[in-house]
């Protein structure tokens, strides 16, 4: 039995409880760093954490049209071993394109909004409360066709994602200079044992 399979269910309910709403248009500014924020030297053991749901590490991207980004849960935030934990509110219009995750599987639960998600060669509309599984590999698409933004959580089982959307995003507050093709290719070329697209 992996280690999804033991606890994801658990885990997965208590994450959504402590991010629900924190990326949410017209949500409530950042607190102070909490305990989840970046970990300093020390142990190597993964530190427990409760997050409200304006906590963790708010990002922005440049790319998805400037997307609002947290990233709760990972080894920087938490000391996780395995587990990633991210949420954003992608814009209306925009979409995360065909891309597919080779080292890790995704779980993705929408929850405000509404969209259109592509696993491989199917589609289907996905509204709030929806989850989509994603085994690694599998190519994945997913796009806002609602009229507010399309807010997400995501759950990866492994690490390494992690990295790609904090070399593909600012710190919040920092000024939001989008990517050029090539430099977008360039960090995407980086990243290809975490996230390989469709059109590099």
């Amino acid at each position: 039995m992996t280690t999804i399979s033991k606890c994801g269910s658990v885990l997965l309910t208590l994450l959504i409880a402590a991010a629900a709403g924190s990326c949410a248009a017209g949500s409530a500014p950042a607190r102070s760093p909490s305990s989840a924020a970046r970990v300093t030297a020390g142990s190597d053991r993964p530190i427990p954490v409760i997050l409200a749901a304006d906590e963790g590490e708010r990002r922005t991207r440049r790319t998805l049209g400037g997307a609002r980004l947290f990233v709760k849960v990972d080894p920087e935030t938490a000391r996780s071993p395995e587990f990633v934990m991210t949420m954003e509110a992608i814009p209306v219009g925009e979409a995360i394109p065909l891309h597919a995750h080779p080292s890790a599987d995704e779980i993705i639960f929408i929850h405000r909004g509404s969209g259109r998600a592509q696993l491989d060669t199917r589609s289907s509309s996905v509204t709030e409360g929806a989850t989509i599984y994603i085994p690694r590999s599998t190519r994945v698409a997913l796009r806002n066709t609602g009229s507010q933004p399309l807010v997400i959580i995501a759950i990866f089982s492994q690490t390494g994602f992690e990295s790609y959307l904090r070399d593909t995003s600012v710190p919040a507050g920092q000024p939001v200079v989008p990517l050029t093709p090539a430099q977008l290719r360039s960090v995407r070329s980086a990243h290809e044992h975490d996230i390989v697209f469709e059109n590099p």
